[in-house]
């Protein structure tokens, strides 16, 4: 039997509320370790799906360079 309409609806809401979470999260960490958040980079963030974001969220400790991340959202 496949999902509602409904049960798709609270999937997707429940998939972008988890990718913002990330987000809230990532864009302080980003802007505290290189000491900013270029605007080009946010805006990349913003337009992230939920993989490139963890795959992010992950490395966070290994990344020496603002590029590193660039590399990710290419």
């Amino acid at each position: 039997m496949g999902k509602s309409h409904a049960q798709k609806i609270l999937e997707e809401g429940m998939e972008k509320g988890i990718e913002e979470g990330i987000l809230t999260t990532l864009k302080p960490m980003i802007a505290k370790k290189f000491s900013r958040l270029p605007a080009d980079l946010e805006e990349k963030l913003d337009h992230a799906d939920r993989e490139e974001l963890i795959k992010i969220r992950d490395g966070m400790f290994d990344f020496e360079s603002l590029e590193e991340i660039r590399e990710i959202l290419e």
